[in-house]
């Protein structure tokens, strides 16, 4: 990445960044999100169901360069996989439906919330918050 005014360049061969999504495994949203992060050049993880969830988590979200956990539903998995984002250090952004009632303990962390009909909206806003979350390149 290159920085021009503040703002990041990317350069032809290198991704914009490497995200973790986790979220539940069944969710439409999650599905389409993917496939709009990775059109404006996110890599862009995904829970692969074949190993352990402890080394699956960890692994996944330690090559990453931010996570996305969506904790619609309060999924023990998706809860699972943030706790070992935030004890790597690794920058998180919750997102959720609007219509979902998240429980209290999520409620100091920033949550992003999405209406599952705009999942544009949604991906515009991620990419927004992830590039403010991570370095420029000088």
């Amino acid at each position: 990445m290159m920085s021009t005014n503040g703002r990041v360049k990317l350069l032809a061969s290198e991704p914009r960044a490497h995200l973790y999504l986790s979220s539940s495994s069944e969710s439409k949203v999650s599905f389409a999100l993917v496939e709009m992060l990775r059109a404006k050049g996110f890599v862009v993880h995904l829970d692969d169901g074949d190993q352990m969830i402890e080394y699956q988590a960890h692994s996944q979200v330690q090559r990453s360069d931010v996570v996305v956990v969506d904790i619609t539903g309060n999924n023990p998995y998706v809860s699972f996989e943030l706790g070992v984002a935030r004890g790597l250090g690794k920058p998180v952004v919750l997102i959720s439906d609007k219509n979902y009632s998240p429980p209290k303990f999520y409620s100091s962390l920033f949550t992003l919330y999405y209406d599952a009909q705009e999942v544009a909206k949604l991906s515009d806003d991620l990419t927004f918050l992830v590039d403010k979350l991570l370095p420029v390149a000088a």
